[in-house]
């Protein structure tokens, strides 16, 4: 469904950062080896407190945000929503995950862009619902 790589375009964020930044978010969304680290993990290898780690992790997504890169992957950015709308706009984290990773590795990098891009809202889980993204806020609050 998605008509650019995951993985590509990712690597293309993250190329801007500086090393200690690129680490943490790599870290944190597991987009090299697979497996999410903790905010206390990371802080611990650093010798930092894990609200450390989160200042970084929320600064670097503040820079991709406002990178270079960012800004050049708008038809990424689009077909990403595109394929989101296409299964009617508010899905669970999961089910997105399942529908648009080519491969288990891609997961990671899918929810990576999710939570980078601006395009993109989610709810964090409650009683009633799980973990879910949505594109269009008046259609996630009916």
């Amino acid at each position: 469904m998605l008509s650019f790589s995951p993985r590509s375009v990712t690597k293309d964020l993250l190329a801007g950062l500086p090393e200690r930044s690129r680490r943490v978010l790599t870290d944190r969304f597991g987009l090299s080896k697979g497996e999410r680290r903790t905010l206390d993990a990371i802080g611990q290898e650093y010798g930092i407190t894990r609200e450390r780690v989160r200042q970084i992790e929320n600064h670097s997504i503040s820079m991709v945000r406002d990178s270079e890169a960012y800004a050049k992957l708008t038809e990424s950015w689009e077909n990403l929503k595109a394929a989101i709308a296409a299964y009617g706009g508010v899905l669970a984290e999961q089910t997105i995950l399942q529908e648009l990773a080519k491969n288990d590795a891609d997961r990671n990098h899918i929810l990576f862009l999710l939570t980078v891009g601006h395009h993109f809202n989610d709810r964090r889980e409650d009683n009633n619902f799980s973990s879910r993204w949505h594109v269009d806020e008046q259609l996630a609050e009916q």
